[in-house]
């Protein structure tokens, strides 16, 4: 992600849905901003 971009739910339970990203990381990466 450049910067910092709002994730709404939708998106990232879609990505999590998917099983591609591990919840955790998927987290650190919302909480971080990274």
């Amino acid at each position: 992600l450049a910067g910092r971009v709002p994730l709404s739910p939708g998106p990232v339970v879609a990505l999590l849905s998917g099983g591609n990203v591990d919840p955790a990381r998927a987290l650190a990466l919302v909480a971080g901003g990274a």
